[in-house]
């Protein structure tokens, strides 16, 4: 049986090249489609905890945003945060609400493609089984973390 780790490899390695290739026909390059994507749901959100929601730095989400924004697809509200502070929330233009769009369409075909020929109780036993993979690594790396810190002090 091939291991774990090269299944998920192989079929992360095949998707992201897939999605790679229709992110450049839509015209965007690495990084802004996921951003755009989670703007959609929550727009106006400050910068930190839309690095959270993508999983990336803040450093490096204050990069991609400059690049997103000289494309017209975002736009930054100084807006004040707890203890006077100013941050800025992101809010997607109507061209970037058009480009999430097309991002979110591309995405559900791809979901299609991946899921043609499982049934529904199939698809939930999948994400189900998937969602406990995460948790179980998840957990790991809070125990590492932990390890670490303790190693530290």
């Amino acid at each position: 049986m091939t291991p774990f780790f090269v299944e998920l490899m192989r079929t992360q390695d095949i998707h992201a090249e897939i999605s790679r290739s229709e992110f450049v026909r839509l015209g965007l390059t690495e990084g802004i489609p996921r951003i755009i994507y989670i703007l959609r749901d929550y727009e106006g959100c400050v910068q930190k905890r839309l690095a959270k929601l993508c999983g990336i730095k803040e450093s490096s989400l204050a990069v991609s945003l400059k690049r997103i924004e000289a494309l017209g697809y975002i736009r930054k509200e100084k807006v004040i945060v707890a203890g006077s502070k100013s941050t800025n929330a992101i809010y997607l233009t109507k061209a970037g609400r058009k480009k999430a769009d097309e991002v979110a369409e591309l995405m559900a075909r791809l979901d299609q493609i991946c899921l043609t020929g499982f049934s529904e109780e199939e698809k939930t036993a999948l994400y189900s089984m998937l969602g406990r993979v995460r948790d179980n690594l998840e957990h790991y790396k809070k125990e590492q973390d932990s390890v670490f810190k303790k190693f530290l002090m």
